[in-house]
């Protein structure tokens, strides 16, 4: 699976996208060896030659580590804020029309920050909708990365994180941590027990 030959970074740009589709072209020779470097520290390597050999020895155990080091984990609530106003405007409603469950899959969720801004999106629709307080509802969420799923799974977050989140949002949606747990917050029930996670690759 590792190709034999060539510059041990190009081979590990090669097995990521064989692996998952992410293309990492030469210009990004740098940032595989410096996103490697705390993982070969932590299996006692000190250089991506003897990494290969490492992982080579130790495929099955070690490619979850590579491919979370390796894939970019862009996210925050409400990034890209016009596909919400499209949600809510033009497929919410078509949904409710044709008397459709809301089934949404965000494919690379990463965190989950994305799937959680949906579903408070997805329930702020319907409680002003007459009719809809038990309307079906779901979010699902997936990632190659299983580390990043399982940080979803949890849906708790650094209050440093919702800053730019509407205040009456921040507050009918998260339970804000307090004691040895200030600076968290975690999404509520309500909305949480809407949303799903599981590691997927789309390849």
């Amino acid at each position: 699976m590792i190709p034999a030959h060539g510059d041990p970074a190009r081979r590990v740009a090669e097995l990521i996208q064989t692996l998952t589709g992410v293309q990492l072209p030469p210009d990004k020779d740098a940032l595989i060896r410096n996103r490697l470097t705390r993982r070969m520290l932590q299996v006692g390597v000190r250089d991506l030659p003897k990494y290969l050999g490492y992982l080579e020895g130790n495929l099955e155990a070690e490619l979850p580590h590579l491919i979370s080091n390796l894939t970019t984990h862009t996210t925050e609530f409400f990034r890209d804020a016009e596909h919400f106003e499209d949600l809510a405007l033009n497929v919410l409603p078509e949904a409710i029309r044709r008397s459709e469950p809301i089934r949404i899959w965000s494919a690379a969720c990463s965190t989950g920050e994305e799937v959680y801004s949906l579903a408070m999106s997805i329930q702020e629709f319907l409680d002003r909708q007459t009719g809809c307080r038990d309307y079906p509802w779901e979010v699902m969420g997936t990632d190659v990365d299983g580390r990043s799923v399982a940080t979803a799974s949890r849906g708790i977050y650094a209050t440093a994180e919702l800053t730019r989140m509407p205040p009456e949002l921040l507050s009918r949606y998260f339970d804000l941590g307090k004691g040895e747990l200030a600076g968290l917050a975690r999404v509520r029930d309500p909305v949480w027990k809407h949303c799903s996670f599981r590691p997927f690759n789309l390849l």
